[in-house]
């Protein structure tokens, strides 16, 4: 199912919404409701369109006065925190692969070649990083690369129950890094020092958006 992109139209929708439901919400001048509609726009687009909807109606539904853009957000944060794995979840996903990285790991050195002409040195290069890209963004960040998922498979009990305590301290701060690299835009990320994000593809038509 393709992720749909918000436009400037679907912001005027989600603002007369709550203007329909409170009287005198968001009124004021034409310069001042464009500017709303510019400021929500910006700050929503790094959200699906359905999620962004989903929100907008999950927030009026129990509202008792009339809802500001960061309260839209903190229900869309609320709604993607009920879906996404605990950081326990996210250690037993990296715990999963960590036997068959292992075996990856020492089969590295083999020269022997198949009849496509693929030593199998080289599948398990290939299948090292399919396992480290298959794994949670956070948990992907924390290890850093395939050959450190690598090294971490070789690690004893002692030294896993070690690396298990590491790892839940430093995921809170990895999920919020990972946070913000959404929903902030990638010149932005530069300009603070951080890596280029991927992006959504920008929308075909933004629309001017007018209350």
């Amino acid at each position: 199912m393709a992720t749909a992109h918000l436009s400037k139209q679907d912001i005027v929708k989600y603002i007369t919404m709550i203007r329909v439901n409170f009287e005198n919400a968001y009124g004021g001048s034409n310069e001042e409701r464009t500017l709303l509609v510019e400021t929500w726009y910006a700050i929503l687009k790094p959200y699906p369109k359905e999620i962004v909807g989903e929100a907008v109606k999950r927030v009026l539904s129990h509202a008792e006065f009339v809802p500001r853009i960061g309260n839209i957000v903190n229900e869309i944060e609320r709604m993607q925190q009920a879906f996404s794995k605990s950081n326990g979840e996210l250690w037993v996903e990296l715990n999963r692969v960590l036997y068959e990285a292992y075996r990856c790991f020492h089969s590295l050195n083999c020269t022997w070649v198949d009849d496509s002409g693929v030593s199998q040195g080289e599948r398990a290069e290939k299948r090292l990083k399919e396992i480290f890209d298959g794994l949670p963004e956070e948990v992907r960040e924390y290890v850093g690369s395939p050959r450190q998922l690598a090294a971490i498979a070789e690690m004893d009990d002692e030294a896993l129950t070690y690396e298990k305590g590491r790892f839940l301290k430093a995921v809170p701060t990895i999920r919020s890094r990972v946070q913000i690299r959404k929903t902030v835009s990638p010149k932005i990320c530069n300009l603070l020092g951080a890596e280029t994000i991927a992006q959504l593809p920008p929308p075909e038509d933004d629309g001017d958006g007018e209350l």
